[in-house]
């Protein structure tokens, strides 16, 4: 999906757009109804649109079933979730998502039919792993139960299949307690393969437990059998997860001399950690926490553009949420309203 030039329309053709959308989504070609969510919600970001414009235009897709929409709307969602994670909107966003997402959730299922093409199994795994991220639960059930009977099974390797494995044992981990999470540790200790150790390290990532994600950054750091792109993993999962955002930037701030001594000047993991610790910072006392951070520091590693780009990028971050919050939640309000 790359090469999207953002297009505007003025308030009449959007509106038209919208009720077209809302009334017979498939006249409108899979990649046009996908530009459109991207170039609604951009440009609503940017404040050429209103926030509520771009949210009425998504509510069509409780009937989208085409995966290029969907892979851009969840990308756009994700975003704007993670910068709520602190705001009054956070729970009815939640309830939001799970609306729309509901019809296509059941109407997928978890059981594959051997009339299932690759297509339809990325759209699957997509689904999945949204719905049971925003907490949708039938979604939630059913990957705790796959979770216990994998932590359950004699067999050592993994039961669950590729799609799902990593929604299933985020989501696991993140419903559970101390349990599950030590089970996916042992896994991630006792494996040698990349992948495997990647998708087990993000997993967990996702509990709920603050003291535990704290001890991960930390392991994650000073333990030698975690390498410099597996502790950049680990911090940018933590980071994503709404218990440890705020945390995770006091973390690396604190430990930046170490954090960057076992990156080893490889400049593109150090940008990728950076910005994957502050892209969705958006709090006041985040913005604070990191100007002191960059603007009183001395020290080289921390003058990069990397810094100086996140700090404007959280500048950004908090002015938008400041002017739309309140608009966002009235509408939100609404549009949850049983």
């Amino acid at each position: 999906m790359q090469g999207f030039v953002r297009v505007n329309y003025d308030q009449a053709n959007w509106n038209r757009l919208i009720v077209q959308l809302a009334a017979r989504a498939d006249i409108v070609p899979p990649r046009v109804r996908a530009q459109l969510i991207h170039d609604a919600f951009w440009l609503s970001r940017a404040g050429v649109l209103t926030q509520t414009l771009s949210l009425q235009l998504s509510r069509y897709l409780v009937n989208e079933t085409h995966h290029l929409p969907w892979i851009i709307a969840l990308r756009l969602f994700e975003d704007m979730y993670a910068l709520l994670a602190e705001s009054t909107s956070y729970e009815h966003f939640k309830e939001y998502l799970v609306q729309l997402l509901s019809p296509v959730y059941y109407n997928l299922g978890w059981l594959e039919s051997s009339a299932t093409n690759a297509t339809q199994r990325f759209l699957r795994a997509l689904i999945m792993g949204a719905a049971c991220k925003f907490g949708l639960p039938d979604c939630v059930l059913k990957a705790q139960q796959l979770y216990l009977v994998e932590m359950t099974s004699l067999k050592t390797h993994n039961q669950i299949a590729d799609d799902f494995q990593q929604l299933v044992y985020c989501t696991g981990i993140e419903a559970g307690g101390d349990a599950e999470w030590g089970f996916a540790l042992r896994r991630f200790n006792g494996s040698t393969k990349a992948m495997e150790r990647h998708r087990l390290l993000a997993a967990l990532a996702c509990t709920k437990n603050a003291s535990i994600l704290l001890k991960l950054l930390e392991e994650s750091v000073s333990s030698p059998t975690i390498s410099a792109v597996e502790m950049q993993l680990a911090i940018s999962s933590v980071a994503k997860n709404p218990v440890g955002k705020t945390f995770t930037l006091s973390f690396v701030t604190n430990n930046w001399k170490r954090v960057n001594a076992k990156l080893s000047g490889s400049s593109y993991i150090t940008r990728r950690l950076i910005t994957d610790v502050t892209d969705c910072l958006s709090s006041e006392k985040e913005l604070k926490q990191l100007e002191e951070f960059v603007e009183n520091s001395e020290e080289r590693s921390i003058k990069s553009v990397a810094w100086f780009r996140a700090l404007q990028k959280t500048k950004a971050n908090v002015l938008w949420l400041r002017k739309n919050h309140h608009t966002i939640n009235s509408w939100l309000t609404l549009a949850t309203r049983h």
